[in-house]
């Protein structure tokens, strides 16, 4: 048998254009010798592109003769949004077609690194345990200014300070001790309920997303908007609470188990070591390590406080179950 033949693909607009854009072609001529299409096939496939906007023509140096024209990509033909969401920030930033930032930067990071040939246009501002990481070939115009992550806080505006992690876990303290000294039961309840995590944890996940459609869909009835406000604002306390309730979990099972006589010393006691440590992990520089804390947090104190609801409610004769 002879030997199969197969002939060449033509070479697409798309095909073209990704030449233009990494610097491996950028005139008619080289266009030709890279795919070798004929020239009036490159000018065709040239006009597609000129016409959607991707390419900017310019002129090359002159050698004497009639200057070269250039063929190059156009990254501002196109933007694009980026949006990260996170537990306590949000943040977004408008890219163009080769990633360059188009105005200044402000962080809040476990790590941040520039790789090569990232740009920013304007200048970055960022809080991260260690220094930003450029590497060759990346670029800043503007100024670097780094913050460092400190317990009391970022900034020196009043705003920074009040809700700095530090005075954060002195007010979850200051609650955690409230709901101690004023339902030791359902503090010890929800202690309770956590030691099957697990169940609590998947009960977690599915209640976050499906509590709040709920609120939703109940804003759409005006009969509903009550019991609307009334479950949103459950589930934003829930949440708040969640290292109240994994701390005081967290601290029950450091604490020896002949300590355990139920009482609002020690409850106050495992609240107190468990929400401290809480703090401490969101502070060890591991990237992520923050993130994935207040996560596994949220959803084991919603968890929680959906299962004590479910173990609270009546039963037919009118008793709580």
């Amino acid at each position: 048998m002879g030997e199969r033949v197969t002939t060449p693909q033509p070479v697409s607009a798309g095909g073209l254009l990704d030449l233009i854009r990494s610097g491996r072609a950028n005139t008619r001529a080289a266009l030709q010798r890279a795919t070798g299409l004929s020239r009036s096939t490159v000018g065709q496939r040239l006009d597609l592109l000129n016409r959607a906007g991707w390419l900017r023509h310019t002129t090359g140096a002159s050698t004497g003769g009639r200057p070269s024209e250039r063929i190059v990509f156009d990254p501002t033909h196109a933007s694009v949004v980026a949006v990260d969401l996170e537990t306590r920030h949000a943040r977004a930033a408008v890219l163009d077609l080769t990633g360059t930032i188009g105005g200044d930067v402000s962080v809040d990071v476990e790590r941040i690194e520039l790789g090569n040939g990232a740009e920013i246009a304007g200048s970055l501002s960022y809080v991260a345990p260690s220094a930003v990481r450029i590497r060759e070939g990346a670029r800043i115009s503007g100024p670097i200014d780094r913050d460092s992550i400190a317990p009391w806080g970022v900034g020196s505006d009043i705003r920074a300070r009040f809700f700095s992690p530090l005075v954060r876990t002195v007010w979850m303290l200051m609650t955690g001790a409230i709901i101690i000294a004023l339902a030791p039961r359902l503090a010890s309840a929800l202690n309770d309920t956590l030691r099957r995590p697990a169940l609590v944890g998947i009960v977690g996940l599915v209640a976050i997303p499906l509590v709040p459609g709920i609120a939703v869909l109940l804003i759409a009835s005006v009969v509903g908007i009550p019991l609307s406000m009334l479950i949103l604002t459950t589930y934003l306390m829930a949440l708040y609470l969640s290292q109240f309730v994994v701390g005081q979990r967290i601290g029950s099972l450091i604490l020896p188990d002949r300590w355990n006589d139920g009482s609002r010393g020690y409850l106050l006691l495992s609240m107190t070591i468990g929400v401290l440590l809480l703090s401490v992990l969101r502070f060890v520089p591991i990237p992520f390590l923050g993130t994935l804390v207040n996560v596994l947090v949220a959803v084991l104190g919603l968890g929680a406080a959906v299962m004590l609801i479910r173990e609270l409610r009546p039963d037919r004769s009118g008793r709580v179950a």
